[in-house]
């Protein structure tokens, strides 16, 4: 007998039931689709959060692997995973204008388009100031792992490499999208 079947039948003889909270359809949206799409934060009592893989972001974007090589170890996966599961949100504000790619491999706020915040409320502002110093860590994470393993391969050009690494995400930047060409100075692409 499986564990399953013997759990099922232990709970028969013990009299217990579980119930899960009732379902109801309705024209107005449910708790549940409020803190999915992010207008409610916190669970009333006797209440499940209920979640989709696909209005994640993580489930939203597909996991292919683009440009990843697992010979740069675990770090540099995890890393470059989240870095995908965060694409959207970055990829969006971009498209906004609100955030651009600067030319040392940071994402940042563009200041010229501060104005563009204003449709934002302050939890959303929060949110992508956490998210883009997350993708600006995982960046640097990876580019450590890189160099990490390109010292140990005998890479006898590590610093012409570092520098292509880190002009990476700026030469990827989609055209219309801003990118920091010197200090402080920002335009379209």
């Amino acid at each position: 007998m499986k564990f399953t079947d013997k759990l099922i039948v232990a709970l028969l003889v013990a009299n217990c039931s579980i119930k899960p909270p009732p379902i109801t359809f309705t024209q107005s949206q449910t708790s549940a689709e409020k803190q999915i799409v992010g207008e409610k934060k916190d669970l009333e009592d006797n209440e499940w959060l209920l979640a989709s893989s696909s209005t994640s972001s993580s489930g939203s974007r597909e996991w292919r692997g683009d440009g990843v090589d697992k010979r740069y170890g675990e770090t540099y996966m995890t890393s470059a995973r989240l870095l995908i599961y965060l694409g959207d949100v970055i990829e969006s504000n971009m498209k906004k204008g609100i955030i651009g790619e600067s030319y040392d491999g940071d994402v940042k706020f563009v200041p010229e388009n501060r104005d563009k915040m204003n449709v934002l409320n302050e939890d959303e502002i929060q949110r992508l100031q956490e998210s883009l110093k997350l993708v600006n860590l995982h960046r640097k994470i990876m580019l450590g792992e890189r160099m990490v393993y390109e010292r140990r391969s005998g890479n006898r050009f590590l610093n012409k490499l570092e520098k292509g690494l880190r002009s990476y995400y700026f030469n990827k930047a989609a055209k219309g999208q801003y990118v920091e060409i010197s200090e402080g100075k920002w335009s379209r692409k």
